[in-house]
């Protein structure tokens, strides 16, 4: 792409913005195309620079698309490898996290969420940490609901 002047970082940081916008929206399959294609690019051009950030960013958009459209597992592995490219990506911790509590798997969902936790860095700002802790809990307090719920029906035999 670069022998035709297009600078293929450029064009996926477009893709990426474009999937942001439609995510936005609540257009969440188109979104994952236009996140598919960016990984593609930076994929393509990896060889020539460190796109680790890049990637775990894009990985953790996918995810969080695939999340939306009901989609755990694939959510999930998108998740993993979005912390595989960036070590520190908290948002992949919590996106995994997310898609364990949806899958089922309780002790993983925590121990991604303790991960993200020990993952902030000390420069994170207090409220940053806050934020996390109080989505945590959101999700597992909603988690714990959905299985009182469930089980109450289990009990009534419906």
């Amino acid at each position: 792409m670069q022998r035709l002047g297009f600078d293929p970082v450029v064009i996926a940081d477009m893709l990426k913005q474009a999937g942001n916008d439609l995510y936005k929206k609540g257009h969440y399959p188109q979104a994952l195309v236009k996140y598919d294609e960016a990984i593609t690019i930076i994929s393509q051009i990896v060889f020539t620079g460190d796109f680790r950030k890049e990637l775990a960013v894009l990985f953790c958009n996918r995810a969080n698309c695939l999340f939306k459209l009901y989609r755990w597992e694939e959510s999930l592995f998108s998740a993993l490898h979005s912390f595989q490219q960036d070590q520190h990506h908290v948002k992949a911790f919590y996106r995994a996290g997310c898609c364990f509590v949806k899958l089922n798997n309780l002790s993983n969902a925590l121990e991604m969420f303790k991960n993200g936790l020990q993952n902030m860095s000390e420069m994170c700002k207090k409220e940053d940490v806050a934020e996390f802790l109080t989505e945590i809990l959101t999700v597992l307090e909603v988690y714990e609901l959905l299985e009182l719920a469930f089980n109450k029906r289990k009990l009534r035999g419906k």
